[in-house]
């Protein structure tokens, strides 16, 4: 129910949010906010060995979120990720295949056998969330948990309740829902069932509190512009800070169709009134985020 542009941006934070997550409880320690200035080539410095494999794990969470939830529960379709087409329409390795240790040898064996006997058919919208905590308890202790890493567990297991109906698309929730409960992420565990199904309610509450904050934020820029709602750049100028992570002044004067210095202004003005943020700290190229989210 919320306007295109916080829906937009909504998913495309949480995807960050939940990339980072997911690094976490693979041992990868890296911060949302510079995983995010990373992936648009914006930070400063080189990534550690660390964000270099989150930055594949995004790449692998994103090309997931665009896919339809009916292409992730067979082998040849999971697999089918793994390709993509550049600028000019060639086929291409995806980034993410730097996840896979060996190089994917044997993968394909391997989610075959892990998809064996499953029928989305049997999965019935209301136990969805159970099902989908049995499936990652499956996962990580199947030879393709041992290939590819929880991350791809948890994505298959999170599209689960799309797959049925439960949701409209995939939500990225499940390691967010784990984010400072590491000790909790247990599949083995005789209770795992209980744990994951806090951690989907953990998710969905941090997506909720995002959810209100994006459109708070997007309320308080309309007011704290009301007096120049004549300028017809305006709109389009908040849709862009709200549906992306961040925009710099070119970004900005593009979206707006707008001057790259009248841009600028408008900037300067929104960071005055604690509207945004510049994250990366320097003189030049700089991107500027919104303020007070979660």
């Amino acid at each position: 129910m919320a306007p295109p542009d916080v829906r937009s941006g909504w998913l495309e934070r949480m995807l960050v949010r939940e990339a980072a997550a997911s690094a976490r409880l693979e041992g990868w320690i890296v911060d949302a906010d510079r995983l995010e200035l990373l992936a648009r080539g914006a930070a400063v410095g080189a990534p550690d060995a660390h964000e270099a494999q989150a930055l594949r794990l995004l790449a692998f969470v994103r090309a997931a979120a665009r896919r339809s939830p009916r292409q992730m529960f067979t082998a040849r379709r999971l697999a089918a990720l793994a390709s993509v087409r550049d600028g000019v329409g060639m086929r291409r390795a995806a980034a993410w295949l730097g996840l896979v240790p060996d190089g994917s040898a044997g993968g394909m064996e391997a989610l075959q056998s892990f998809f064996s006997g499953f029928t989305v058919g049997n999965v019935g919208g209301h136990v969805a969330l159970r099902h989908s905590a049995a499936m990652l308890a499956r996962w990580h202790a199947s030879d393709a948990g041992t290939l590819f890493g929880g991350a791809f567990g948890r994505m298959i297991a999170t599209a689960l309740s799309a797959r049925v109906g439960l949701t409209a698309t995939p939500l990225p929730l499940l390691s967010l829902g784990f984010l400072g409960q590491a000790h909790s992420y247990r599949p083995w565990a005789p209770d795992w069932e209980s744990r994951c199904l806090s951690g989907f309610e953990r998710g969905a509450i941090r997506g909720l509190e995002l959810a209100g904050a994006l459109a708070r934020r997007r309320a308080d820029l309309i007011e704290a512009l009301a007096d120049r709602r004549r300028e017809r750049h305006l709109p389009a100028a908040v849709s862009a800070l709200v549906a992306n992570g961040g925009v710099t002044a070119s970004d900005l004067g593009t979206a707006a169709g707008i001057t790259p210095r009248a841009a600028a202004m408008l900037i300067d003005l929104l960071v005055e009134r604690g509207l945004i943020r510049d994250v990366t700290g320097r003189a030049s190229f700089r991107v500027f985020a919104l303020t007070g989210l979660p």
